[in-house]
């Protein structure tokens, strides 16, 4: 059974610049649900000898093979892969550093490199789906640019979200901590800056419709409400296994030592960026047993001094579960 992925033509693309290649390759820490990872891309279907493949199912994308496997924690997400989550699934991501993805339910991207530069820059390509970054301020992720089929985003070391729409191409950006420049994908489009605590939409529709000389009419930017946050803390939490996984030793302390120096990253991140909210997390501290626990303690306490949206407002896609009905199954179909 091979699996045919029918490429969309909204994508997000993360360039960063790294030391050397090995600070590229993340490690799956945390699991919920189906995730599957499309690793080993071929021009041609790999013979069982080829690779160590045996028997294995493939994927068809953008012209290239992959086998796919179930993803597991400890897993390496190595050059060129692809990452799956399934409707309801959720995956971390721990980079050495200790930055972090987290992400959401029925989500798909691509993280690739190139192998042969120095620089080592890295994309990331978003199909559709939920990602929550924290990245190290002045890390080796620290030069990130963001690119959809609506907008172009630079980002220098932050908290962020981004929930791309799918089809209709629609994208939202919030920013938690630091700050991101924001560009529409028109000519002679301005950057504009989006700071913590703001979330910009960069409607799809209104792009097609853009001339050079009214790109801000396809950029709304607000303040983040608490339900954005709400649905943001919901689709970046990620539930523990029912019964504990069996790990050998040195995966066991592998995970445990990314997950610890992901929360110190996270705590230096935020006493760079909100010294009160650094303060309050030290007092609790000591209640705060895990990675996961910090993450959503980060956010509580934006949530409670957030302000409130709308009583009647259009859903936002950080409150969605599926950004677009029917991707999973439209982009991951079956051929025999």
């Amino acid at each position: 059974m091979i699996h045919k992925i029918l490429l969309m033509s909204a994508t997000l693309s993360i360039y960063t610049t790294f030391g050397w290649a090995g600070e590229q390759v993340g490690t799956l820490t945390q699991i919920e649900g189906t995730v599957k990872i499309f690793s080993h891309p071929s021009k041609t279907l790999p013979e069982n000898s080829q690779a160590g493949i045996k028997n294995g199912t493939h994927a068809l994308f953008q012209k290239e093979y992959f086998l796919v496997s179930d993803a597991k924690i400890g897993d390496p997400i190595e050059n060129s892969s692809i990452i799956r989550t399934a409707p309801g699934a959720k995956v971390r991501v721990i980079f050495g550093n200790g930055d972090q993805i987290n992400v959401g339910s029925a989500t798909a991207y691509r993280v690739s490199w190139n192998e042969d530069s120095a620089a080592g820059h890295t994309e990331v390509a978003l199909m559709y789906g939920k990602l929550r970054g924290m990245i190290e301020k002045g890390g080796p992720r620290s030069h990130l640019r963001i690119k959809t089929k609506s907008a172009v985003m630079g980002v220098r070391g932050t908290d962020f979200f981004i929930a791309e729409g799918g089809a209709d191409g629609g994208t939202e950006i919030t920013i938690i901590r630091g700050a991101v420049e924001v560009t529409p994908t028109t000519p002679k489009a301005k950057p504009m800056q989006v700071r913590a605590g703001f979330s910009a939409e960069i409607a799809a529709q209104e792009i097609k419709k853009m001339t050079s000389a009214s790109p801000l009419q396809a950029v709304e930017i607000r303040k983040t409400t608490q339900q954005e946050l709400m649905g943001i803390q919901a689709s970046s939490t990620i539930a523990p296994p029912a019964t504990k996984a069996a790990f050998d030793g040195v995966t066991q302390k592998k995970i445990e030592t990314l997950e610890q120096k992901a929360t110190a990253t996270l705590l230096k991140d935020i006493k760079i960026y909100d010294k009160k909210l650094f303060d309050e997390l030290e007092i609790k501290k000591e209640q705060i047993a895990s990675l996961e626990s910090m993450n959503q303690a980060s956010l509580q306490v934006l949530i409670q001094n957030a302000p409130q949206a709308p009583e009647k407002h259009k859903p936002y896609k950080s409150e969605l579960e599926d950004l677009e009905n029917g991707a999973y199954d439209k982009y991951f179909k079956h051929f025999d």
